[in-house]
């Protein structure tokens, strides 16, 4: 049994949702395209003010600027010049971090060699820094805080008992003092024979 043509569902073609989405992207993709621009440009401001605070010799500023612009746009540069910013602010261990981070992005950096040399440099100069703060600072001990007494179960009850056995201890050595310092106690009267040579 066939349906006649008007009776049949009209279906879209396979093809329609991909075509719908395609024309989606394309329509929205000058908004993306525009909010990279803005994200690029606000990264090169970022740049040069870093750079102008670097030649200036802000070297907190021109770390700050570095950062914030690698976090708008993972540039390995960036990475490069927040590594100097760090070796002139004096900070050799964390300027080394960002130059191994830098040969992590750029592996084939054909600088590699010269750039290896410079973190070797870097951690050798920290070496030294901390070298100087040893001996302006010589390690020492620190002292626990002294705990205060507890009072807990296990304390109460040996406390407790040490003093009953104390008592115990006492008493018995009381009586048996008092007992043979008794005048009317005689060796027969205890219930013990009397040897006699």
């Amino acid at each position: 049994m066939h349906l006649p043509l008007s009776g049949r569902r009209r279906r879209w073609p396979r093809a329609v949702p991909g075509l719908l989405a395609l024309l989606l992207l394309v329509l929205s993709r000058p908004e993306l395209a525009r909010a990279d621009d803005r994200r690029e440009a606000r990264a090169r401001a970022l740049y040069e003010t870093g750079r102008a605070a670097f030649e200036a010799g802000h070297f907190d500023q021109a770390l700050d600027s570095f950062r914030r612009a690698y976090l708008l746009e993972q540039e390995p540069a960036l990475l490069y010049n927040m590594a100097s910013a760090l070796q002139s602010l004096d900070q050799p261990a964390r300027a080394a971090e960002e130059l191994r981070a830098y040969l992590r992005a750029r592996a084939h950096d054909p600088d590699r060699a010269a750039i290896e040399t410079r973190i070797r440099g870097l951690e050798e100069a920290q070496r030294l820094i901390d070298l100087e703060r040893l001996k302006a600072e010589p390690p020492r001990l620190l002292t626990l805080p002294k705990a205060a007494t507890r009072w807990t179960p296990r304390r109460i009850g040996w406390t407790v008992g040490g003093s009953v056995a104390g008592v115990i201890v006492v008493t018995a050595v009381g009586l048996g003092l008092g007992l043979g310092l008794q005048t009317g106690v005689t060796p027969t009267t205890l219930g013990a024979r009397t040897v006699t040579p």
